[in-house]
């Protein structure tokens, strides 16, 4: 698919006015290039047309950076939007995603930041597996080196010894019991470092 000459023409000429268009309606078309095989195209032509001129976000400044970019779930192709702005609220607003979106975004951004750490035993079982493999997709769009392969998260993060809190042989209400029935902030410093050093 190309896009006709005259029209190309129209669409930079009248570029502007897609300012009037419910943001709404311009995520959605979004969330259709974020899952497309052919979304460097697509980015090229937002450019071409001078569209990103009138759009939250600065696509312009990171047309190069979604050379690699490939996802099959839209909330990956705005957590990378917003990943490329300084600032992601930006993004968010921009285009009034929804909070499970904004949760997901925040997510993948730390999950990546703790990725150039390395990750921890805690860390697979903080995060979902879509969210690890985001932030690791992130990485490697990057250029940044990671020392293990995409598939290895699976790995990882199903042979925790536990999946879930509920797991743990004790709660806090033993702890609470243990203590002579003292509550207070101390239970959940406690109950994380159980959950560490099981997970450990």
């Amino acid at each position: 698919f190309t896009i006709e000459p005259a029209t190309l023409e129209a669409i930079k000429e009248h570029a502007r006015e897609i300012s009037y268009v419910a943001r709404e309606r311009i995520a959605a078309e979004f969330e259709k290039m974020w899952v497309s095989p052919s979304i460097k195209r697509g980015i090229n032509a937002l450019v071409a047309t001078n569209l990103v001129d009138y759009l939250p976000g600065n696509i312009r400044e990171t047309q190069g950076k979604w050379m690699y970019f490939q996802a099959t779930e839209p909330a990956v192709g705005w957590a990378y939007m917003a990943f490329l702005n300084e600032d992601w609220q930006t993004i968010v607003q921009g285009y009034r995603l929804s909070n499970k979106t904004k949760a997901f975004m925040q997510q993948v951004m730390t999950a990546y930041d703790k990725l150039q750490e390395g990750w921890q035993p805690l860390h697979y079982f903080e995060y979902e597996l879509e969210v690890l493999e985001a932030a690791y997709d992130f990485a490697v769009w990057q250029n940044v080196s990671v020392p293990f392969s995409k598939d290895q998260i699976a790995v990882s993060k199903v042979n925790l010894p536990i999946q879930t809190k509920q797991q743990l042989a004790v709660n806090g209400h033993d702890f609470i019991k243990w203590n002579g029935g003292k509550r207070g902030p101390w239970i959940k410093v406690v109950m994380d470092q159980v959950l560490e050093a099981v997970l450990s």
